[in-house]
């Protein structure tokens, strides 16, 4: 581009020389000729002659400078040298400026790959990728670990409510009142029922605990199909006289049941009741007395004896029948250490060795026991 626009160049200028050495050279041949209108062929056959040289490039010349020869002829399409002379600079400075683009893009940029802090650079890059790496690792990881979590929850579930855990036996322990099936019945368990998510477990222990012998009342699964249900009850130890009924409680007195048929426990004398309940403790006149019985009754069980009779009318001279025809008379403190320190066992023991099932034994508060075979 740059070497045309030279050539057009030059043609213009040798153009415009060429008809100024013609006027030069012979004045008298310039005729007047309308600025506007002026052509090559009225100028005069020496000049026109000059021009057609002009006109005709060399063959190096493309088409584009023949062009611009042309019409440099006309003054329609003249250039000026002034115009073109100020084209140049600025093509010049574009092409400076492509060079100088040209050699900065050929710079290098950075540290040099010899350079020292080089090596310690590609340390922290790579240190940096296989961080990368490593959280990445860590992230499809936990993907895949919710994911299986995610799986197993919907398989669990679905697979809990199937067939496979339905109830279709019903075990009960820890009872010695009431059989299994008393005990079943009570409970209003049935079979049918899915183990893990609809036992009725709440309304199971609400139904055993609301029967007095019941005391506590668990329920439990055993996978994959059975129901458990475990109690612990409530036993007789001791019953009062109500009139021509009996009254039986447990060891603590919580009133059990009420029977016209004598129970086979240790029957309570010198008691007035005056509150019944089921399932609650028997109201006294005397609670102290009351709960001297209940004490006496604990050390006999814990001291392995059995009263058939205990006469509570006089604390100061408390009555303890181990048969109907032999009896221990003591005052309460006295028997009860007596029963506790296993003293009143041995004598017993030795009686009974003997065969000695009639009498009287007597504790006094030194802790000294007799015998009389009456009673």
């Amino acid at each position: 581009m740059e070497e045309n626009r030279e050539t057009k160049i030059r043609n213009i200028e040798e153009t415009q020389a060429l008809e100024e050495k013609t006027i030069a050279d012979d004045p008298t041949e310039a005729f007047d000729v309308p600025e506007d209108e002026a052509t090559v062929a009225d100028l005069p056959e020496e000049v026109a002659n000059d021009e057609a040289t002009v006109a005709d490039p060399p063959e190096e010349v493309t088409e584009d400078e023949s062009t611009v020869a042309e019409a440099a002829s006309s003054d329609d399409a003249a250039v000026s040298l002034e115009d073109l002379e100020k084209a140049t600079p600025a093509a010049d400075e574009k092409a400076e400026s492509a060079e100088e683009s040209k050699g900065e893009d050929s710079k290098q940029y950075g540290l040099p790959a010899d350079h020292p802090e080089m090596g310690e650079l590609r340390d922290r890059i790579e240190k940096r990728k296989k961080e990368k790496k490593k959280k990445q690792r860590h992230f499809r990881t936990w993907v895949y670990v919710t994911a299986f979590i995610l799986m197993a929850v919907i398989f669990g579930f679905f697979f809990s409510i199937s067939g496979f855990f339905t109830v279709d036996s019903i075990e009960v322990q820890g009872n010695e009142h009431y059989t299994s099936e008393e005990i079943i019945n009570i409970a209003h368990a049935v079979p049918g029922r899915n183990l893990l998510y609809n036992t009725n477990k709440s309304e199971i222990v609400s139904y055993l605990e609301q029967n007095p012998y019941i005391k506590t009342a668990e329920v439990r699964r055993k996978l994959p199909s059975t129901l458990l249900i475990v109690v612990t009850e409530r036993s007789e130890k001791m019953a009062f006289k109500y009139d021509n009924d009996y009254l039986v409680m447990d060891g603590e007195g919580i009133l059990l049941r009420k029977t016209r048929t004598a129970p086979q426990t240790t029957l309570i004398e010198g008691l007035i009741v005056n509150k019944i309940k089921l399932g609650e403790k028997i109201g006294t006149e005397d609670r102290d007395k009351t709960n001297k019985a209940i004490d006496l009754i604990s050390a006999m069980t814990a001291g392995d004896l059995y009263f058939v009779k205990l006469d509570m009318n006089n604390t100061k001279r408390v009555k303890a029948y181990i048969y109907d025809n032999l009896m221990v008379r003591a005052d309460y403190n006295t028997l009860m250490t007596n029963i506790k320190n296993g003293h009143l066992h041995k004598v017993v023991e030795n009686l009974l060795k003997d065969g000695i099932k009639r009498g009287t034994i007597t504790f006094e508060e030194d802790g000294s026991a007799s015998f009389m075979p009456i009673i």
